[in-house]
């Protein structure tokens, strides 16, 4: 069962002597041990968004460390060139114009992608959908004028969305119905940023931390400590530290993407069952081996109660959530303690 801990959820990674990535981050707790090397970091506008680069390593070798963090952002570059649904002739852009009509052949990156989004959209039952597009696109438009779509309009954007309506055959993939889009922005930075990580540790630099615009990978220790997490309250002040040597983090929240509407706020997370944002949580963050970012996604839709269940399966995984109302509500292996986020099995 979900714990109820106090109102704080805000979290940052401390890779550098003042320098914090700002997200929401779970870790497993270790002592803090000297650190000896170096920390090499990079980063670039990418994926929509600031993608930051740290590698530990020693001293000596930080021209090579900073040579793949260059050769790792081109791969990046190259891969998100292929499958943005906002580059026009990309594999993902060619797939949405084709909808409802014939099969297109994509490259295996795309081909990857969109398999693993469906993937997720099946594992979650349509919490998560890549198809999501039309929806999306409405409500935007409702931030942007301040006026609520009507339900006739709900209506036939839902009926535009559809994960099982993404045909998967061999190369080809195919959207079955006109009008359907293909948004991987929800799986996109995620599986960015465990590329990203792969890639550094191929070319030899297994101590790492990949931040994807807040969905991050994390590997190896910084030296003789893991990469240290911290935990911010409302005021941005540290009110807990904690340590992590692998896995991937994101989190989901509507505080800064919303409209008021007659008193009511409306978030920009969509339950796609309704049409309409989700409702109750004001932010999630996530921990799990792979995959993080759709996960805090349905998470966020679920709720601590009902995500529970989804969790629950993944190993190591665990998440908090902030509620509506302020109160800060964890799964059943995480909670906080003495300043620090303790783990359990």
């Amino acid at each position: 069962m979900p714990a109820a801990l106090r109102p704080v959820h805000r979290v940052a990674a401390l890779v550098g002597v003042a320098t914090l990535v700002t997200l929401a981050v779970a870790a497993r707790t270790a002592p803090v041990a000297p650190r000896h090397g170096v920390l090499v970091r990079d980063e670039r506008a990418a994926m929509g968004s600031r993608v930051a680069i740290s590698v530990w390593t020693d001293a000596a070798r930080r021209p090579a460390a900073r040579a793949a963090v260059a050769a790792a952002f081109d791969d990046l570059a190259a891969w998100e060139a292929t499958v943005s649904e906002w580059h026009a002739g990309s594999d993902i852009d060619r797939v949405n114009v084709a909808a409802g009509d014939d099969v297109v052949v994509v490259g295996d990156d795309a081909r990857a992608l969109i398999g693993r989004a469906r993937a997720w959209a099946e594992r979650t039952s349509g919490i998560f959908d890549p198809t999501g597009g039309p929806l999306f696109e409405l409500w935007a438009r409702a931030r942007a004028t301040g006026v609520l779509p009507s339900a006739a309009q709900v209506t036939a954007a839902r009926a535009r969305v559809d994960w099982r309506a993404v045909e998967l055959d061999g190369p080809g993939v195919r959207l079955a119905r006109p009008g359907m889009r293909l948004g991987l922005g929800g799986i996109g930075k995620g599986v960015a940023a465990e590329r990203t990580s792969a890639w550094l540790t191929a070319a030899g630099f297994p101590d790492h931390l990949v931040d994807c615009g807040g969905d991050l990978a994390i590997a190896g220790r910084r030296g003789d400590a893991p990469w240290q997490i911290a935990l911010r309250g409302a005021d941005h002040a540290i009110i807990a530290v904690a340590a992590l040597d692998g896995g991937t983090i994101a989190t989901s929240g509507d505080d800064v993407q919303a409209v008021d509407v007659g008193g009511v706020r409306y978030g920009h997370i969509l339950d796609l069952r309704t049409g309409w944002p989700a409702r109750g949580v004001r932010d999630v963050t996530v921990f799990a081996p792979h995959d993080a970012d759709p996960l805090a996604t349905a998470l966020f839709v679920l709720g601590p109660t009902r995500g529970g269940a989804l969790l629950e399966p993944i190993p190591g995984a665990w998440a908090v959530w902030t509620r509506d109302d302020g109160v800060v509500v964890a799964s059943r292996r995480a909670r906080l303690r003495e300043g620090r986020v303790e783990v359990s099995p």
